[in-house]
Order: C-alpha cells, then structure tokens, then sequence
C-alpha cells in the first residue's frame, strides 16, 4: 500500500524575483488543501479509502485505512489517563452561510497593507480578483494578491522575499503586526487565539553546505476562536481560519493569509465518552499522526502495536473545514464545520516508552 503526501505549501510559499506585477479579474483558484483533516504541510491518504454513505453531517465520507493505525492486541490494555475537563461536554457542528463580497474597508485596507495601490482598489463583488505577476523566463505567473469571496479568503505576498537571516524580528514584534493586521480585517485579536511562532529555515547554502542556524522568516497563526476551541493547524501555518503572517529579515512582510467565512450553528451533539474513543482505537478508524520526513511510517505503526500497554494521556479538539474523513468531490469550500480531536499516547514496551498521537473523529 502506498503512503501519499499532498503539499500545502502552495505558489506563495516559493520565493521568486519578479518583476512588476500586473492585476486580472479571472477565475483563478489556488490549491485549498484546507479542507482535509491534516494540515501539517501536508496530508497523508491511501489508496485504499472507500466512500462511506453516511456521516453525522450527511455527507459522503471515507474511514481511514486500517493500516494507518496501530492494531494492537485484544488484551492490550488501552487505558484513558486524559484529565478531567478537557473535552467540553458537547460540540456544535457550524455550516457556512453563503459567501458575501468584503466590504470597502476590509478590501482598502488590505490593498493598502499590500502595497499594490497603483493597480487601483477593486470593488466589493463575489467574482475572484487576482494581481498576478508577469511571466517569468517559463512563462509562469504567480498570484501576489488575491481576494476569494467564496472562501472568504485574501491573501497576498511580496514579490522580494528576502532569504537572507540578518536582523529577524522577535516575538512581541510579529504579535504585535499580526493584531494590527487583524484590526485591519476587522477583527478582535482578544478573540482570537495565538499559535506558536514557528521558523523557516533554509537546509543548505548556495554550495550544499548544511545549515545550522539559518532562520530567513518568522510565521504566527492567530486563529479563529470558535467556542474556545481553534482551528487544527499542524505547523500553525495559517491553513485554518483566521490570520497568518509571515515576516523576514528587517521585518519584511513577506505573506499574509486571512480567511473568515460567515457561520451559523447547526447542530450540537454530546461529546463521546472514552470508552468509544478506545473503541475507535480498536477498531482501526483513528490514524497515527506522521512524523514529518520519518523513514517508515508503517514500520512505525506496526512497532507501536506490540506495546504491552497504551495510555492515553491528553485530548486536543479542533475544528477544521469540512467532515472528518470527507472526500472532497470539487474545488467548492466544505459547508461544514466540524470538530476531531488529537490524542497524546504512549505506547509502554515494558522497557521502554515511545510518545505518539493519534487523530480521532469524535462521532464516526
């Protein structure tokens, strides 16, 4: 069976020089990988996942292949450990209203923070804008601007990124300008909540020589509070709703992402107690969280099943767009928000220990 692992790092995540953008209203969809239950820069799916006919949303969804999860013995003790009050005593499932054009502001404002004035400020309107770049010497154009009514989404990156390492900003500096970006977008950085600062680093120099310390930017992912619960990020690198920002040497703003669709509540269901979170266990409907560039994933998995024991020490709800285990079927945002969660393990060898997490749905 085959491992596949989709990218989510996306056109704005390369560094070009470009020359001077121009804009064009067309109907350009960049890549929404948000919509699948791991976003961690990239997603993993088998080619073995079958379409279920049922969800707690009605939709059609697939259950994870049993391979991805550890198949421990019948009589291997699976004991729940995770402290009172973690998982609130209830989820609401939230579905999202139909798109509306941002408002004058919002559009002005994020212009303006682009620095892409000279290209004019776009109306209000539910059609996709794009300021593009000009074709480069492979006749590619990326988006450096774009604002997407359908997924309540703008975003938008220089075109200058610098790589260099000097002067990066510090913490209170990037909390700092991503809170003033949200205001800018009209949101409540106090209702918002604030992910890690993660680093990007560059591997090697011009020579292939491997690098050490070599930090060229600076993310924050302030991300949407919905019930006090954010939305599931693995690197924090903004591909859940709220805002992301990415600043560089000097302080450079090198991308910003912002996306907020409008919700209602749907409908609310009582959390499910631990006896059927182990039995999604024992039933093999969970996925083990891969570990970024592991050798073997499945040689993992099935060292993990010959644990003597498995605790479960913590649970970490999320939402994210869309069902857990949905399919995506087109390129339209998920109507559906819903929540999972994450469960910290340790695997007990009698000898040793070994920490994983596993990714659960609540409610399959």
């Amino acid at each position: 069976m085959k491992l596949y692992f989709l990218s989510l790092i996306g056109l704005a995540g390369l560094a070009f020089t470009l020359p001077r953008p121009s804009p064009i209203e067309e109907p350009f969809h960049p890549p929404d990988n948000s919509r699948y239950p791991i976003d961690y820069g990239w997603a993993a799916f088998t080619n073995e996942v079958q379409a279920e006919n049922e969800s707690v949303a009605d939709t059609n969804t697939y259950p994870f292949s049993p391979d991805l999860s550890p198949h421990f013995l019948t009589n291997t003790p699976i004991i729940w450990q995770v402290p009172p009050n973690v998982l609130p005593e209830s989820f609401w499932f939230y579905r999202r209203l139909p798109p509306r054009p941002f408002s004058t502001t919002i559009i002005s404002n994020a212009v303006i923070l682009a620095h892409v004035q000279d290209h004019g400020f776009p109306k209000p309107s539910t059609n996709n804008y794009n300021i593009l770049s000009d074709a480069n010497c492979c006749g590619m154009r990326f988006p450096i601007f774009s604002i997407q009514p359908a997924a309540s989404a703008i975003s938008f990156s220089t075109t200058n990124r610098s790589q260099t390492t000097n002067d990066m900003p510090d913490d209170a500096t990037i909390v700092k300008r991503a809170s003033e970006y949200a205001i800018s977008f009209g949101l409540d950085p106090a209702q918002l909540i604030q992910k890690p600062i993660i680093a990007e680093c560059n591997s090697s120099d011009d020579d292939g020589h491997t690098l050490t310390n070599s930090i060229y930017a600076r993310r924050i992912f302030l991300s949407r509070n919905i019930d006090g619960i954010s939305f599931f990020n693995g690197a924090d690198n903004g591909d859940g709703e709220g805002i992301s920002v990415e600043l560089g040497s000097h302080g450079q703003t090198r991308s910003v992402d912002f996306r907020w669709p409008n919700l209602a509540r749907d409908k609310n269901m009582p959390t499910p107690p631990p006896d059927v979170l182990i039995g999604f266990i024992r039933q093999h409907k969970v996925m083990v969280w891969p570990i970024p560039d592991e050798p073997d994933f499945f040689a993992r998995i099935k060292y993990l099943a010959t644990a003597k024991t498995c605790l479960i020490t913590n649970a970490t709800p999320y939402y994210f767009e869309g069902v857990f285990g949905e399919m995506p079927t087109n390129d339209a945002p998920s109507k559906i928000i819903s929540p999972f969660v994450v469960l910290d393990a340790v695997a007990d060898f009698g000898t040793n220990n070994v920490t994983f997490q596993i990714i659960a749905s609540l409610y399959k």
